[in-house]
């Protein structure tokens, strides 16, 4: 479901319905819609009046146009405001009489034509004596408490990096699209940022889905196709390409209520009877952050045609905060008590283990499962971690496979840490064993500028050493990179753990801690 944005002329007021009732206890004299610093506009109830906060300095918000509507539909007060230079515009409302009003605010867009940025039911203010407060709507609290439960814990996570039917984002041209959009982009947030404009510029709202009986497939890989969804296919093309992007994220289901249109929240719509709208979260920074491409995206589709193309809309919900969330969304509970509890490391690597996860080195896909074997492609994972925290650079370079699109196999393999195995393929589900591993952490040392000293091999087994691998394993017991198993014994050709494979990087890390002096690999 989308809503639509809507057009006003400055001299046309629109009829209004009456709003719904708040709780009183949910009462605030502050509310910001989102959390993205790109646009975060809030309203300041002070000084016997209405401050809007944090406008963009852009033509559209040179001027906004705030009305303030009572229950009756009736417009009480409006003023248009010049944005001031601090990014405020203000408008006093001594005039106002008591009683409750629901705000309206409107951008420029040229032509004298504002469009809505808020409309209808949906933020109400509650004015008395010259002051007020913003009552929050009915589903504030429930969807709080929905949100606040929602799991972050590393088995979560990973679940939330895995791929699904609808969510194939191991797909060969979703992994190039997610490489294309995010590249030379660091930050999470602002690959989820980028993410989001690409699908507001890039998909189109299909209208005739809506408005007859016609069908689309609604899955990622269908959706990048064809370009047209409505907001499952939306959500679903997103979360593959945060996913694709090693960004967890899940789809969630609600209602979305199209305010300017509808009456009062139903109680259907309050107790999860009337499912209609998807939208995303994405794990960030410690946080989930709320993301509606459908409802930020100004493309429609309609009658066989694209019929506008506006592209990105505005960014109200890109990280939007749940007070603003909740006035025209309600929060299906998450559905994640199928998704395993988080398991722990073997007591002997537990502390290295949460150190290495407190230093940032160790990717969500690998918190998890901890006596497990280490894939190939999972050390890349670690390796690249390790490499770019040390030296602070991205690693730009990329050598390519036939059998994967795994970035981080790429980066790796341009580095010569890793190397293929044959027919340009590279295994990257194959178990690593240990001693291979050695051969690894020993290479990564060395484009670390950190070269290991070398050491004979003292281990009881040490016969069962392939050749090859031999030095490697000397310099593993020499800097102490690696122990044995058990009773003096390497184990050379048993599995590589994930646990082991932590253990091993936190010590790399550490060793390498001891100089600053760094001679970084270059191509």
């Amino acid at each position: 479901m989308k809503k639509r944005p809507v057009g006003m002329l400055l001299t046309l007021l629109l009829a209004l319905t009456l709003l719904p009732v708040a709780n009183a206890a949910d009462a605030t004299n502050t509310i910001n819609f989102t959390n993205n610093p790109r646009e975060n506009i809030g309203y300041i109830l002070q000084d016997g009046g209405l401050t809007v906060t944090n406008l963009p300095d852009n033509d559209a918000f040179n001027s906004v146009w705030i009305s303030m509507v009572n229950n009756k539909g009736r417009t009480q007060t409006e003023k248009v405001m010049e944005r001031k230079a601090d990014g405020t515009a203000s408008m006093p409302l001594n005039k106002l009489s008591d009683g409750e009003y629901y705000i309206e605010m409107y951008f420029y867009t040229g032509s004298k034509v504002y469009n809505s940025y808020i409309y209808g039911k949906e933020i109400k203010l509650s004015w008395n004596n010259g002051s007020g407060t913003f009552m929050l709507q009915p589903p504030y609290e429930h969807n709080k408490k929905t949100y606040d439960a929602g799991r972050s814990d590393a088995a979560a996570l990973v679940y939330y990096l895995a791929p699904s039917t609808s969510i194939q984002s191991t797909d060969p041209e979703i992994v190039k699209l997610a490489n294309e959009i995010t590249n030379d982009i660091a930050d999470d947030y602002d690959k989820a940022l980028a993410i989001h404009d690409w699908m507001c510029t890039n998909i189109w709202y299909d209208w005739d889905v809506i408005e007859s009986s016609k069908r689309i497939p609604g899955d990622a890989v269908s959706v990048l196709k064809n370009r047209l969804a409505i907001c499952e296919g939306y959500s679903n093309l997103t979360a593959a390409l945060l996913r694709a992007s090693d960004i967890p994220a899940k789809t969630v289901s609600g209602h979305g209520r199209l305010t300017a249109k509808t009456g009062d929240w139903t109680q259907n719509q309050l107790s999860g009877k009337d499912i209609n709208h998807f939208w995303n979260e994405a794990y960030i920074d410690g946080r989930w952050v709320i993301i509606d491409t459908t409802w930020d995206c100004g493309n429609d589709y309609r009658g066989g045609k694209k019929v506008s193309s506006n592209g990105i809309y505005y960014y109200r919900y890109f990280d939007a905060t749940i007070e603003a969330f909740s006035a025209n969304h309600y929060i299906e509970p998450y559905k994640e008590s199928m998704i395993p509890l988080q398991d722990n490391p073997s007591p002997w690597a537990a502390r290295q283990v949460n150190t290495a996860i407190a230093s940032g080195l160790i990717p969500q896909t690998m918190r998890v499962k901890y006596r497990q074997a280490t894939t190939r492609a999972d050390f890349c994972a670690l390796a690249v971690t390790l490499y770019e925290t040390i030296t602070g650079e991205r690693i730009t370079g990329r050598t390519k496979f036939v059998d994967t699109t795994d970035v981080n196999v790429e980066k790796i393999a341009y580095l010569g840490v890793a190397v293929g195995v044959g027919g340009n393929r590279f295994a990257p589900n194959d178990p690593l064993n240990r001693e291979q591993a050695a051969i690894m952490v020993s290479r990564l040392a060395d484009v670390l500028g950190k070269p290991l000293p070398s050491g004979a091999v003292t281990f009881n087994d040490s016969d069962n050493v392939s050749p090859w691998a031999l030095e490697a394993v000397g310099k593993m017991q020499a800097a102490s990179l690696m122990d044995g198993v058990g009773d003096n014994e390497f184990s050379p050709k048993s599995v590589f753990t994930r646990e082991q494979s932590i253990v091993a990087i936190i010590r790399l890390y550490d060793y390498c801690k001891t100089t600053h002096t760094w001679a970084y690999y270059s191509s």
